[in-house]
């Protein structure tokens, strides 16, 4: 018999920006080894769950024009918490994102981090 587990929905988010706040976040994330989807979403995930604060303001006022050349996938239920959790705030989702990139290019922000645990398998008697 099958396992009936159930994939998470996920959606691709275009991501308004200036490409050099992008280019700046992504050198920090190929530094660290992530791509930039894993970043944005555990971050992103911190954010609506309270534990990650965004940077108040972004860094410097670029006259950059912000397109959407850039998106990010993520499950349909993490945007939809960020995007309740912005709302609160008084911010779009498209903010929310750009003060993700900042605060980690900045360093400001880190990604959180995880212990793996392994417990010993029995042996077959």
């Amino acid at each position: 018999m099958q396992s009936q587990v159930k994939k998470a929905t996920t959606t691709s988010h275009s991501v308004r920006t200036t490409e050099s706040l992008w280019l700046s976040a992504k050198r920090r994330a190929d530094s660290e080894g992530v791509s930039m989807g894993h970043m944005v979403t555990e971050l992103m995930d911190g954010y609506s769950r309270g534990l990650v604060t965004l940077p108040k303001e972004l860094n410097g006022k670029s006259t950059a024009k912000r397109e959407p050349g850039h998106s990010v996938r993520t499950p349909d239920t993490l945007w939809s918490a960020a995007k309740r959790a912005a709302g609160q705030d008084g911010l779009t989702m498209n903010d929310v994102i750009e003060r993700i990139l900042d605060g980690y290019a900045r360093g400001l922000m880190d990604l959180p981090k995880l212990t793996k645990t392994f417990v010993a398998t029995k042996k077959a008697g």
